[in-house]
């Protein structure tokens, strides 16, 4: 018990010191999730896509898109794409010669090829879409996707000639059947492309970036004055 008395309650400068080590711990961990935070919006707004391509059946050359000049149509088509990124792929292998005509995307950052995927959107069933494990900066994970069911539509509007029919063959609108899962990232309002807004939509990852060190900072606290306690017995 001396020695614990010692330790804990004789001079008192370690039970003085612990508030200042919490706090500097606490001060310390918020710095590292502030520089992660600025860290990852530089890197974000240093490789933001500000064009794209799209070839394929029925064009004779590739289609271009800038963002610049064409904002709306730009985050459309880069939405039916973007959200594959990183992405595990779904359970499906389908044979690439049964889903009809594929389309390829090219997005560029700065006028170098930074991603490609393949777009099949009159595939039987619904649209399909493909991530080659061939990409411009070094290779990725191949994986195929159920895409969205809006795919034909965005690619119609960007300038694609899809050929469509009804149920009985004839010219007119083409039906779909649901592929039982669209990515909520292609059917919702396309995003800006400001990082400010970016920022904005993700505000509870953020929140819990900023809290963490709170916690820390509390569990510390919990844990000093617990030892305290037990040395005072």
């Amino acid at each position: 018990m001396t020695r614990v008395h010692a330790r804990y309650g004789g001079t008192g400068r370690i039970r003085r010191s612990w508030p200042i080590r919490l706090f500097g711990l606490g001060v310390a961990a918020l710095m590292a999730a502030g520089g992660l935070l600025a860290g990852g919006g530089v890197a974000w707004a240093a490789d933001q896509p500000d064009s794209l391509t799209i070839a394929g059946a029925g064009l004779n050359k590739p289609l271009s898109i800038h963002a610049g000049s064409q904002q709306d149509l730009f985050a459309s088509v880069l939405r039916q794409v973007s959200w594959m990124a990183g992405q595990a792929g779904d359970p499906i292998h389908p044979d690439p010669g049964q889903l009809g005509p594929k389309y390829t995307v090219t997005v560029l950052v700065n006028n170098a090829a930074a991603q490609v995927y393949e777009l099949y959107p009159q595939a039987p069933g619904g649209p399909r879409a493909h991530r080659p494990a061939a990409q411009p900066k070094g290779a990725a994970g191949e994986a195929w996707f159920y895409a969205s069911v809006a795919m034909p539509d965005i690619l119609e509007a960007a300038g694609v000639p899809l050929v469509r029919s009804d149920a009985s063959g004839a010219a007119g609108g083409m039906t779909y059947e649901d592929p039982g899962y669209v990515p909520a990232a292609v059917t919702s309002e396309p995003a800006s492309l400001s990082l400010g807004k970016t920022f904005r939509e993700q505000g509870r990852t953020v929140l819990l970036w900023l809290l963490t060190p709170f916690m820390v900072l509390l569990l510390l606290f919990a844990a000093a004055r617990r030892s305290r306690r037990y040395g005072r017995r």
